[in-house]
């Protein structure tokens, strides 16, 4: 109950902000600068007497930020991916797996998962060498069948649908760039996906509407299930089984919404996800702003009873997917191209490229040898983009991943900026994780 989460909450804070003062020069001399000792915290809110962090204050103090050496043995280099800009590095402990797990296994019990459910993997595993013709492992403690998204032609795709179709899995646990390609080459072929799927855990890139009107159309029997979280791990949300909104896990972290004045955000207001972690210890990150962009949801839901803070909408990366117009500081977001519609029937993998601004290349990988006629697609975005962008439409037999094997919607290498200052709208995927 609330009271509960509060006592936990409260004794989480307190340790993680008396490890802080005591082992780091960064949080030892910051609390003194506001007049504020570890002790001072009665509630979570007294956590606000502190001082945001964010990206820029990790690059730039993280020796003065260690609890212990980086030469320690439990202690673990982590990158971000580097897809919705420059990568940041930072240290943990590995004894963060079994919470992590621990906690992301208990969303996923929302829509039916058992410890030995069988999995189908397609999440940027990398698999050096086929066995017998197929880039496949299989972890037999997990019960795990890994697919490689790094080798997705249609032979590939071929195999790994009639592999799965063999060992039924339970669940799909998917990038959503992976689980479109599989559905709508399975579309294309005339394929089906194994009967047994009840769920598709999906994590680790924007969901966006047209993915999701795919999913119900073409696989409207599997439930698309998708959560929150990042690599700092700092805070964890999942989405209700009974309502639209997403629970905030609380034993995870402590999860603030936070306006750009930094005041807190009520429900119904849009603001920056930031968040106090409790399940490491090597890199205390207290009051990390995520530049995720959420709107602030109550703190009871009357659906299920869950009495944890909630957010009606987690809209990711401001300024991640915009294309450039040719005045360098007009952007366009993909919510305004309507991609939800037949336009990529047969493609089973798509990306805007952009280096120069006003100038746009769309690359498609299509399901068969028969894709969509390409005059066809140019017409389909001229009215939306000639007044800002020139597009160029092209078939490719592949687009490059990131080294997670993960597929952005926009390889965007100009610069996302407004020389007005006013931030840019965010483009509103569903959700985004990053590791």
């Amino acid at each position: 109950d609330a009271e509960r989460i509060r006592e936990y909450q409260v004794a989480e804070l307190r340790r993680v902000l008396t490890l802080a003062y005591e082992k780091t020069e960064y949080y030892r001399q910051t609390f003194r600068s506001v007049g504020f000792q570890p002790g001072d915290l009665k509630s979570p809110e007294d956590l606000q007497r502190l001082p945001t962090i964010d990206k820029v204050s990790v690059r730039e103090n993280w020796e003065r930020m260690l609890t212990r050496p980086i030469t320690d043995s439990s202690v673990d280099l982590v990158t971000t991916g580097g897809t919705s800009g420059e990568p940041m590095r930072f240290y943990m402990g590995s004894s963060r797996h079994a919470p992590e797990f621990g906690h992301l296994t208990n969303c996923w019990s929302r829509v039916g998962y058992q410890p030995g459910d069988v999995f189908a993997v397609l999440r940027g595993r990398v698999i050096a060498k086929p066995t017998d013709g197929m880039y496949y492992q299989y972890d037999p403690l997990f019960r795990y069948h890994y697919y490689s998204t790094f080798h997705m032609s249609p032979d590939d795709l071929r195999k790994y649908l009639a592999h799965m179709n063999r060992v039924q899995p339970k669940f799909l646990h998917v990038y959503p760039s992976s689980l479109f390609a599989l559905v709508e080459f399975a579309a294309a072929e005339g394929l089906g996906l194994p009967k047994s799927i009840r769920a598709a855990l999906l994590e680790s890139e924007p969901l966006f509407p047209h993915q999701r009107a795919l999913f119900k159309s073409k696989i409207p029997g599997v439930h698309i299930f998708t959560s929150y979280g990042h690599s700092e791990k700092l805070v964890m949300a999942a989405p209700c089984e009974k309502s639209d909104e997403y629970h905030v896990v609380p034993t995870y972290g402590y999860a603030e919404v936070l306006k750009e004045n930094g005041q807190p955000s009520a429900d119904g207001e849009n603001g920056e996800s930031t968040g106090t972690g409790f399940i490491h210890d090597v890199m205390p990150l207290i009051r990390y702003r995520t530049k995720d962009s959420v709107t602030r949801g109550g703190n009871k839901c009357e659906a299920c009873g869950r009495q944890h803070m909630m957010l009606k909408a987690i809209e990711g990366w401001r300024g991640q997917q915009f294309l450039v117009a040719r005045d360098g500081h007009t952007l366009v977001s993909m919510t305004a191209l309507n991609l939800h519609d037949d336009t990529f029937d047969g493609i089973t993998r798509f990306q805007f490229q952009q280096s120069v601004p006003g100038k746009v290349v769309l690359k498609l990988v299509p399901a068969n040898a028969g894709g969509k006629e390409l005059a066809r697609i140019q017409r389909h975005f001229a009215p939306k983009l000639a007044h800002a962008v020139d597009l160029d439409v092209q078939y490719v037999s592949e687009i490059p991943l990131t080294r997670m094997g993960k597929q952005p919607l926009i390889d965007q290498r100009c610069p996302i900026g407004n020389p007005t200052g006013q931030p840019a709208e965010s483009v509103q995927p569903e959700h985004v994780t990053v590791e």
